[in-house]
């Protein structure tokens, strides 16, 4: 898991530690080739993601040859 923080002003969105989203990481999954693993992490320092927040991750199919 990285630790940094978004942007120049070295420290989280909003100062509000839980809503930093640090990494999106997107593989092949090793089980199942014709799936998509898809892995977020969120700020270390946050206690928890922040409850009234929306968190929204959209994908569009892509086929590459």
């Amino acid at each position: 898991m990285s630790n940094h923080f978004t942007g120049l002003s070295l420290g989280p969105p909003l100062g509000d530690q839980r809503l930093d989203l640090c990494d999106l990481y997107a593989f092949q999954s090793p089980a199942d080739p014709s799936r998509t693993v898809i892995i977020l992490n969120a700020n270390p320092n946050a206690d928890a993601l922040h409850p009234d927040a929306i968190y929204r991750l959209n994908s569009t199919p892509t086929v590459i040859c």
